[in-house]
């Protein structure tokens, strides 16, 4: 036996097609891009403008529930992987049920949890495999290629924790971006945007001079997003599962010249890039 990428390349293609599935949801009541109306309350004779949302659509619960199976295979992905490295090593031996069961992609934030907890998971792999995994763990604080890769696999194994084990994640709107209108310096003026989550009605933007202007321009809309509640900051949904998904591509593209020849989903978006151009995914990146 020599070991294949194609479980790890399905369980990828198979977050892929989920997440594709949760953008069209989200996109038919949360467009991308799109500017929210606005309504006006007008104070201090002229000097401050506040700006409030009008009605939002829901947000379904499904989306959660979605996300959550996007990491899953994501995750599964990983050590999907990391079993057909041991499959690799063995050939033709029977893998030792202990090899079996503790078989799992480490991924952990500390030297110290690494050393104790994740090493046992690819101690029988060769030395280059290991050295290799051990390269992309988030401990390592290298500022090289791997950087954003590792700070995504440490977000995905927290969140598919997270997921798996305890509780659902928040998933919100939240406002994320705003158009700056210009006014010449005499009028004063300066603009305070109200970020973060919102709800209906929510005040979201305020406008104050220190003199009237003799004309003011129209407002361009709240920007909003659906966003993950993380760690007390809001996360652009979409654009965070993308990301996790052409890192975890990246580590599969890493070992791919461990493998016989593997032909990836043509139509993938995210992950793609990683496999173009390769012959049986030769030109990648070499162990170290």
């Amino acid at each position: 036996m020599r070991g294949s990428l194609e479980g790890p390349i399905a369980k990828l293609a198979r977050a892929e097609r989920q997440f594709r599935v949760l953008e069209r949801e989200i996109g038919k009541l949360w467009p991308p891009g799109h500017a929210w109306p606005v309504r006006t309350k007008i104070d201090r004779g002229g000097l401050e403008y506040r700006f409030y949302l009008g009605e939002l659509p829901a947000i379904e619960p499904d989306w959660t529930l979605a996300m959550g199976e996007v990491l899953f295979d994501l995750r599964s992905a990983l050590d999907h992987l990391a079993w057909e490295l041991h499959v690799r090593h063995y050939g033709r031996r029977t893998i030792p049920r202990k090899v079996e069961f503790a078989s799992q992609f480490p991924i952990f934030d500390t030297k110290t949890d690494f050393i104790n907890k994740g090493r046992r998971r690819i101690k029988e792999l060769g030395q280059r495999e290991r050295r290799a995994v051990r390269v992309l763990q988030p401990y390592e604080g290298r500022n090289d290629k791997w950087r954003l890769v590792r700070s995504d696999l440490s977000m995905l194994n927290s969140l598919h924790n997270i997921d798996k084990h305890r509780q659902l994640h928040v998933v919100v709107g939240a406002h994320q971006a705003a158009v700056e209108p210009n006014y010449a310096p005499e009028f004063g003026f300066h603009m305070t945007p109200m970020w973060g989550r919102v709800k209906p009605h929510a005040h979201v933007e305020t406008w104050t001079f220190a003199k009237a202007p003799p004309k003011i321009e129209p407002h361009h809309g709240a920007f909003l997003a659906i966003c993950l509640d993380y760690m007390g900051e809001e996360w652009p949904l979409l654009p965070m599962l993308g990301g996790l998904m052409t890192s975890v591509a990246a580590v599969l593209r890493r070992f791919a010249n461990r493998f016989p020849p593997t032909n990836p989903p043509s139509w993938s978006r995210y992950t793609g890039h990683w496999w173009k151009g390769a012959r049986g995914y030769r030109g990648g990146p070499k162990l170290v």
